[in-house]
């Protein structure tokens, strides 16, 4: 994966991520990770790496405001879990 960088040098926003993310599961087992705020092009990019560390053993729970759901995840060990808003639950 080619890592894009900033007329600085630096990472973009993303890519910090994804060298983060990486080097969370490199040091650990499990990791936990918020993709709140992120695009649904950067969620694609950081669930290549989240994928490839579940098909070796690890896991991750993963915190994200479901805009970008998929209706079926990719791996039988993956269980979303929907938390509602209590605000929004005393508004029906």
């Amino acid at each position: 994966m080619k890592i894009v960088t900033t007329k600085l040098g630096i990472p973009d926003f993303i890519d910090r991520r994804i060298l983060i993310i990486k080097a969370l599961f490199e040091k650990n087992e499990s990791i936990i990770i918020d993709y709140y705020g992120i695009s649904a092009q950067g969620i694609g990019k950081l669930e290549l790496i989240v994928n490839s560390e579940i098909e070796k053993g690890k896991s991750a729970i993963v915190f994200d405001r479901l805009e970008f759901k998929v209706d079926k995840e990719p791996f039988k060990n993956i269980t979303p879990i929907e938390i509602e808003n209590y605000r929004n639950r005393n508004q029906t």
